[in-house]
């Protein structure tokens, strides 16, 4: 999730909705909390309308006034709320104890709106219906327990869902660049999506309106396209809002690239029938008066916008008439620094760049004008409309009407690696190629360009120099060095707040990466983090200062990434940020002892304590020595090795 955001409809949720609930979010103590013997009741409240998961739209209320403010311990409790349900969701936990924000039961209204916006803004929880049964104190109406409806109630079949949702979320971002700017990360996202999933024409399918659906089932209607592009999007850093209109009966996405809102419509861009391989980008990156027009078809007046954007803040043009995206109807492909795509005013694979704002052809690589694929009435078409092309392993794979081959970037060569049969040719030219999870080609066979008719067959993909094996992280600070992730419950003290993050492969290393967490994490956990928080930068090493050089208690997580996308992790477990000496105080005599003395020494994280360079245990911080006609030496060291020594003289 970005950081500059909690997202604009989340922090309607904590700034708004949550408002009229806790009052003044102050949270009660124990002295004041109801009876633990105290007769309970559980009743269900059950949502006026459905979440947008659930097939539902929005509505005006999920509009907000920015000029809404509260204190910052308002939003400390509204954020803890909100974070103590999503934890719960996150555990499979069947309810979560809200006692301690003291909610009572007539706010039991504000109480589902917030719940409702919560399941909405966060998409990966597919599992969650709106409606809620809660507990509360018969004699004080405060509502003590939060029992969630699951639209999957077995938790163990729950749990294999949520692993199959996280092990396509990997997927997804082993594809990614962490380095691209956020317009490639969007066109990605819209690419990946047409590509992968299919829409639920006879709306058969029991998750089509959720992100399971979309990346598991890969299939669903156009709910489950929008929160799946949110869902992707979070987890890139960048920002996304669901919008929706009843009067279309459809959702769609406002993103926000450079600054600037545009409305993208990615169920619209994919293909019906599905066409395997093939992406529309008519409806990618438009402006809204673009989509308000008998051409951008969008035109109603309920649009709205979650998180209380206007629709037309989506107000800059320079996309609606863009060749790249307009004329584009196969998914762009990127390999080892480079983007390629079908340029169609050339009819050939290109090279391409993105600045961030515009695209640019490089290379004309693949020159496809000769190609023809022909129908069944002896009729043709050229590759814009015919052509396919994936890619695997660095290896750009396409096809004209029969044949299958390998482009390779680095040497530029080209081979054949299939051709079709005497009997695949009766049935029609290769009109799509796709690659599949679990690394085949797909492609199409069919006479008829425009009708999904034909047959989907798959070969293996050419074996080759495949780079499957992951790279090694290797990350240190003060002298400690660790590689991958063997420290769990390790502590690190330390008083260097330099780190080196450092990756090697045979293969070579992409880019390095660094995420700064209050908390231990999982690798599963690591896998799901949101690109925002991780700090990215190109080439085998990385050096930071860990949270800035602040003193504290961190969790330091380094990732490595080769050039074949391969991941890993590394940590150290908790590091200890001390860079305080130990206080060392010459209390004085002891009054109840004539000949002794005492001597004061403390640190948070005390180590050792030296007397004339022998060590003593000190009893509750004090040292007690006697007179002498010669100094004392008292050295103190804590375990961040921080030190302090300090003569004192002590004659009776």
């Amino acid at each position: 999730m970005n950081k500059k955001r909690i997202t604009r409809s989340l922090m309607h949720i904590v700034f708004v909705m949550i408002f009229g609930i806790i009052g003044a979010f102050s949270v009660r103590s124990t002295s004041n909390a109801a009876d633990d013997n105290e007769d309970k009741e559980i009743i269900d409240i059950d949502a006026p309308e459905p979440a947008v998961q659930e097939g539902g739209f929005l509505e005006e209320a999920d509009t907000y006034d920015d000029s809404f403010e509260v204190d910052e311990e308002e939003k400390y409790y509204a954020k803890r709320l909100c974070e103590k349900i999503k934890a719960a969701w996150f555990a499979g936990e069947d309810s979560v104890d809200v006692e301690e924000f003291d909610i009572r039961l007539n706010e039991s209204d504000d109480l589902l709106k917030l719940y409702a916006s919560l399941v909405n803004d966060n998409p990966d929880y597919f599992f969650l219906e709106d409606d809620l049964r809660v507990e509360y104190y018969l004699k004080t109406n405060e509502i003590v327990t939060l029992n969630f409806v699951y639209s999957v109630e077995d938790k163990s079949t729950r749990m294999k869902m949520i692993q199959e949702y996280n092990e396509a979320i990997e997927y997804f971002k082993k594809g990614v660049n962490p380095t691209w700017t956020d317009m490639e990360k969007f066109v990605y996202i819209h690419d990946y999506l047409v590509r992968n999933c299919e829409y639920d024409v006879a709306k058969t399918m029991e998750h089509r309106y959720d992100t399971y659906g979309v990346l598991v089932e890969k299939k669903a209607v156009c709910q489950g396209y929008a929160l799946a592009v949110n869902a992707l999007a979070n987890k890139l850093g960048l920002e996304s809002h669901y919008v929706s209109s009843e009067e279309m009966n459809h959702g769609w996405n406002m993103v926000k690239i450079n600054g600037k809102y545009y409305m993208m419509d990615v169920t619209w861009d994919d293909p019906t029938p599905d066409r395997l391989g093939r992406v529309d980008h008519y409806y990618m990156f438009k402006s809204m008066s673009f989509f308000n027009t008998d051409e951008g078809a969008h035109m109603a007046d309920d649009i709205i916008v979650e998180g209380g954007v206007l629709p037309e803040e989506a107000n800059d043009t320079k996309y609606d008439s863009y060749s790249f995206f307009n004329d584009i109807k196969i998914g762009f492909e990127y390999i080892d620094g480079k983007w390629y795509g079908l340029y169609s005013k050339d009819i050939a694979i290109h090279s391409l760049t993105c600045d961030g704002t515009d695209w640019k052809v490089d290379d004309v690589l693949i020159d496809l004008y000769d190609a023809r694929w022909y129908d069944e009435n002896g009729g043709y078409f050229l590759a814009d409309l015919g052509g396919g092309y994936t890619s695997y392993d660095n290896i750009l794979y396409y096809s004209d009407n029969e044949s299958i081959y390998a482009y390779d970037p680095k040497d530029k060569n080209t081979q054949k690696v299939y051709e079709l049969s005497e009997d695949e040719k009766k049935l029609g030219n290769i009109c799509g190629l796709y690659k599949t999870d679990g690394n085949r080609l797909q492609y199409l066979l069919t006479k008829n360009l425009d009708i999904e008719d034909g047959i989907i067959k798959a070969i293996d993909i050419p074996e080759g120099d495949i780079d499957n094996g992951k790279p090694t992280a290797i990350i240190s600070v003060g002298g400690i060095i660790n590689h991958g992730l063997n420290a769990p419950g390790n502590v690190v003290y330390t008083n260097q707040s330099e780190c080196k993050l450092t990756g090697i492969d045979d293969t070579g290393i992409h880019c390095m990466s660094y995420f700064v967490a209050e908390r231990e994490y999982s690798e599963d956990e690591l896998k799901l983090v949101d690109e925002s928080s991780w700090t990215t930068q190109e080439g085998k090493q990385i050096i930071f200062d860990i949270a800035n050089g602040e003193e504290g208690e961190y969790y330091v997580y380094g990732r490595a990434m080769d050039t074949s996308r391969n991941t890993s992790f590394a940590s150290l477990g908790k590091v200890v940020i001390d860079k305080t000496a130990p206080i060392v105080y010459f209390i004085g005599k002891d009054v109840e002892k004539e000949d002794e003395a005492r001597i004061y020494v403390y640190d948070d994280y005390f180590d050792k304590v030296y007397v004339n360079g022998q060590e003593c245990e000190p009893d509750d911080g004090i040292v007690t020595i006697t007179s002498s006609d010669e100094p004392y030496e008292i050295k103190v060291i804590d375990k961040a090795g921080n030190e302090t020594v300090e003569t004192i003289n002590y004659q009776k």
